[in-house]
């Protein structure tokens, strides 16, 4: 399983640190703005459309994808990788939504770490996995597979707390959750919204699972415009994402006993913005460009000596993902065909 950049293991190490001292004040916080680096276009008024994904049991698309990452922390992480995207759909389950598998297969990659201690490591190392969003997974084929309606919405349970099971946020996972498309015709210049849950891996002390940090994050899209490109239509989609964790704040505050939150405190933020082209005719997602931002913070009180003191670790990861859509008979760089 991969994670985040290894942002998760330093964010523990700072949580466990706490061991005794006075209440954590309200101060802590996210501040700054962020810029993207992606621009929505202007509205291109036209008619209503009907916006759906439309996926081939036993067929595969294939995308061409590339990925960058940076992480600011203790330790510090640069990325940029090449890779190829299968999205399989393995076929449909008892509810109706299509079972689907993303494979990541690298071409290229490069990553540099720069640990607190001023050692730096290098990887190039080429990995091909299947992606991993978390808890919901069922196994077709032997393939770890995800279930999404043809709105793109990815289907979420819950466990015995009646908590939802949410999707992670490590590495690059959250860039396939989106877009999700509206629920009935949407014309240029609408808008809708979704909820889904989310959480960032974290080991908590005396607690199991990830449902005490799950969180909502909130989905708006937008259409722009619906053009017509070589003799068919494309619907041009804007859309962001946005969610936060405190476990001192009033939502979440009640699944932590009084004594962890006398010492420690979790603070996650989670933004993403990103643009797509969706062949409206063929149901297909042509081309797509996200950023996202995930900022980690644990506060813990520390005692040293006789006094006790705040010690705060804040970690910052931005990753950028681009993906174009391969037609059949498409000629790999492996040597591979795309297949009809």
């Amino acid at each position: 399983m991969r994670r985040l950049a290894g942002f998760v293991a330093p964010a523990v190490a700072a949580l466990l640190a706490g061991c005794g001292g006075d209440r954590l004040g309200s101060g802590a916080g996210f501040t700054g703005e962020w810029d993207s680096g992606i621009a929505w276009g202007t509205v291109v008024p036209g008619p209503p459309v009907l916006l759906r994904i439309h996926r081939r049991r036993g067929k595969v698309e294939v995308y061409e994808g590339k990925f960058e990452l940076r992480e600011e922390g203790p330790a510090r992480s640069r990325e940029t990788a090449e890779f190829y995207l299968s999205v399989f759909c393995l076929g449909v389950n008892s509810q109706g939504l299509d079972q689907v598998s993303f494979r990541r297969s690298h071409t290229e990659r490069r990553r540099e770490e720069i640990y607190a201690n001023g050692k730096r490591s290098v990887d190039r190392s080429l990995r091909d996995d299947i992606v991993n969003l978390g808890g919901n997974f069922d196994v077709v084929a032997g393939l770890r597979s995800y279930a999404f309606d043809d709105q793109g919405r990815c289907a979420y349970r819950a466990d015995e707390r009646r908590f939802a099971i949410p999707h992670l946020i490590q590495y690059d996972s959250i860039h396939y959750l989106f877009p999700m498309l509206p629920k009935r015709e949407a014309a240029p210049g609408e808008s809708w919204s979704y909820e889904l849950p989310l959480a960032v891996p974290t080991t908590l002390v005396g607690m199991s699972g990830l449902a005490p940090t799950g969180f909502m994050g909130r989905f708006t899209g937008r259409l722009r415009e619906v053009a017509v490109r070589g003799g068919r239509r494309t619907a041009v989609v804007d859309y962001e994402m946005f969610g936060e964790f405190d476990s001192n704040g009033a939502e979440f505050r009640s699944r932590f006993p009084e004594d962890f939150r006398n010492r420690q405190r979790l603070y996650h933020k989670v933004e993403l913005k990103g643009t797509c082209d969706l062949d409206v005719d063929a149901g297909r997602i042509v081309a797509k460009t996200e950023a996202a931002r995930v900022t980690l913070t644990s506060e813990a009180v520390v005692v040293e000596g006789t006094r006790a003191r705040n010690a705060v670790t804040t970690i910052q990861a931005h990753t950028r993902m681009t993906l174009n859509w391969l037609p059949p008979g498409t000629r790999l760089k492996t040597g591979a065909v795309v297949p009809d």
